[in-house]
C-alpha cells in the first residue's frame, strides 16, 4: 500500500539463532507508523529485490543490535551506522551475523558473518545523522561470497530525492514480537523533501527496520539506508541517509 497524500502525522532451519530486540536503535531514534498502517508482508524473500535484503544481528559485549541491510557488492552490505556503531557500549560492535533473504525460521541463503566494518569518521566523532551509514565487509562462508548467492543491488546517485516513490522494506521489531520469527515488511511514499543528506517520507516503519533500503521504486535501484524518523515542522516523518555525491563517493572508497 502507498502513502502518496498523507503529510500528517530464508532453505536452512534457523532454530538455532537468538533473536533478541535489545536494540540500541529503539533507543537511538524513534521509528514510526504514520497514519494508517500501510505496511505489507513480503511473502516470497527469494525474489529480487527481497532476497538481497538481509536480516543483521550485531553484538556489543552483551547486547545485540537488530537491523536490516541490503547486498550491494560480492562481499558488502550497506546499513545504518548506528546499527554497527555505538559508543555507550565501545564503538564498533564485536561481530555482526548476516542473513538474506530470511523469512520466518527459513534461510534460503543461509547465513555470514562479518570480517570488517566502516564508518564515517564523521560519525565515529560526533554520531552526526547526517552521515548515519556503514559498509560491512561479509567473510565467504565455505568459499562463496554473499553477492554470490544473492544478487547485488544496484546503487543510484540521489543529491535530490523529493517527489520520488521510494519503498522501505526491512525487519521490523513489533512483526517479530507478534510472530516471534524475523519477516520482511514494505512500505511506500513520495519522498517529501531533501535535506543535506536526508530524504524525508511517510513510509511506516519500525524499529529494526534502521539500516534497511530505500528503494527508487521506479528503477529499483537503492538510493539510500532508513535510519529513523523525526518531528519537523511540517509534520512527522521517517528519513534515511541518501546517497548524495560525498555518501556516494564514500560508500564506493570502501566497496
Amino acid at each position: 500500500m502507498n502513502k502518496f497524500l498523507l503529510r500528517t502525522a530464508t532453505v536452512v532451519s534457523l532454530s538455532f539463532m537468538a533473536f533478541t530486540q535489545d536494540s540500541y536503535a529503539s533507543s537511538h531514534t524513534d521509528y514510526k507508523i504514520i497514519g494508517e498502517d500501510s505496511r505489507v508482508k513480503v511473502n516470497n524473500t527469494t525474489l529480487n529485490p527481497y532476497q538481497s535484503i538481509a536480516f543483521i544481528e550485531s553484538k556489543f559485549n552483551n547486547v545485540y543490535e537488530d537491523c536490516s541491510g541490503t547486498v550491494i557488492a560480492p562481499n558488502k552490505v550497506i546499513t545504518a551506522a548506528h546499527c554497527v556503531y555505538n559508543p555507550q557500549y565501545g564503538g564498533l560492535t564485536e561481530q555482526s551475523k548476516i542473513t538474506p533473504g530470511l523469512n520466518g525460521k527459513i534461510a534460503p541463503f543461509g547465513q555470514f558473518e562479518s570480517n570488517d566494518i566502516k564508518v564515517p569518521q564523521q560519525y565515529k566523532d560526533h554520531q552526526e545523522d547526517q552521515y548515519d551509514i556503514a559498509i560491512i565487509d561479509v567473510k565467504p562462508r565455505n568459499g562463496v561470497s554473499i553477492g554470490n548467492v544473492v544478487k547485488p543491488i544496484q546503487m543510484e546517485a540521489s543529491d535530490n530525492s523529493k517527489n520520488k516513490e521510494v519503498e522501505i522494506t526491512g525487519y521490523p521489531s513489533d512483526k517479530f514480537e507478534q510472530l516471534r520469527v524475523q519477516t520482511q515488511w514494505s512500505s511506500s511514499s513520495l519522498v517529501d523533501f531533501q535535506d543535506g543528506n536526508k530524504a524525508y517520507y511517510t513510509a511506516d516503519t519500525i524499529s529494526g527496520e534502521s539500516g534497511a533500503p530505500v528503494f527508487n521504486k521506479q528503477t529499483k535501484n537503492i538510493i539510500g539506508v532508513h535510519t529513523g524518523a523525526v518531528e519537523t515542522s511540517a509534520g512527522l516523518y521517517n528519513r534515511g541517509t541518501t546517497f548524495t555525491k560525498n555518501i556516494l563517493k564514500w560508500v564506493q572508497q570502501n566497496l
